[in-house]
């Protein structure tokens, strides 16, 4: 009888804690993955002064109507590239690290919010990055359309606590030309 009430108390503390645990591995390799895409991007846009028109060609007829725009796929390939590894480079040379978060938290109760003994959220880069490039038109005014380039950036980042890992994807998406 014993071994019953142990195991339905451990199989409702699970259940309770579970979401928490969820939500607080997310919440941590978000911020991980967004400091690393932000401080790649920062990094690779300062390296170089782009504009508007080393992605975009607009090419018009005689009488000055634009007749099609054109994407540079050459430089929006490169930046991409440069991006995702710069993104890489960080994703090998971070090392994994361990966030505590009191027992109390994980439970969701405000009743013992911040209270009990520290439990480790083990957070290392594993998982794989994706960058691509994204084109946009939107309608923006009677006869008027916005095109815009964007860098999309996945990364995935793996929380482990004991008897428990999460893998978490976040995506970031720049705009790098628009017209």
């Amino acid at each position: 009888a014993l071994g019953i009430v142990l195991c339905a108390v451990a199989v409702l503390f699970t259940y309770q804690v579970e979401p928490t645990v969820s939500d607080i591995c997310d919440y941590k390799c978000k911020i991980l993955a967004y400091d690393m895409i932000n401080d790649s991007i920062d990094e690779e846009f300062e390296a170089e002064d782009f504009t508007c028109d080393d992605f975009l060609t607009i090419m018009t007829d005689n009488e000055g109507e634009i007749i099609a725009v054109n994407t540079n796929m050459i430089n929006a390939n490169t930046i991409v590239s440069r991006v995702a590894n710069s993104v890489r480079k960080r994703f090998e040379t971070t090392k994994a690290y361990t966030e505590y978060v009191k027992i109390g938290d994980l439970a969701g109760s405000g009743l013992i919010y911040n209270r009990g003994f520290d439990v480790p959220i083990h957070i290392e880069p594993q998982g794989w990055i994706e960058t691509d490039i994204v084109s946009n038109f939107t309608e923006t005014g009677i006869n008027q359309t916005t095109l815009e380039i964007i860098i999309e950036v996945k990364i995935v980042l793996t929380s482990q606590l004991p008897l428990y890992s999460r893998a978490t994807e976040t995506v970031v998406q720049v705009p790098i030309a628009q017209t």
